[in-house]
């Protein structure tokens, strides 16, 4: 019997020591800014496509802009898809 008290005794000690954080500050820190950021990246590609295919205009920026909306797009697309 004495055994298994000293037994939860470390187990007890060894959970409270060990920091966790909260499911709400690791979103608000490290999720939220990634997936803003490629949302931004995304918005930023659909326009340069926008004005690509809608006014004609060709300037090297705009495909620049577009190749990295696109690649925003499969990044988002391998985060929900591909298991980690």
């Amino acid at each position: 019997m004495r055994n298994s008290t000293l037994l939860f005794s470390i187990l007890a000690w060894h959970a409270l020591s060990q920091p966790r954080s909260a499911i709400g500050i690791d979103l608000l820190i490290r999720i939220l800014p990634g997936f803003t950021a490629i949302f931004a990246i995304i918005t930023g590609g659909v326009t340069s496509i926008i004005s690509i295919i809608k006014r004609k205009d060709r300037a090297i920026f705009l495909f620049i802009s577009a190749l990295m909306g696109f690649l925003g797009l499969l990044v988002l697309l391998g985060e929900f898809l591909i298991p980690h």
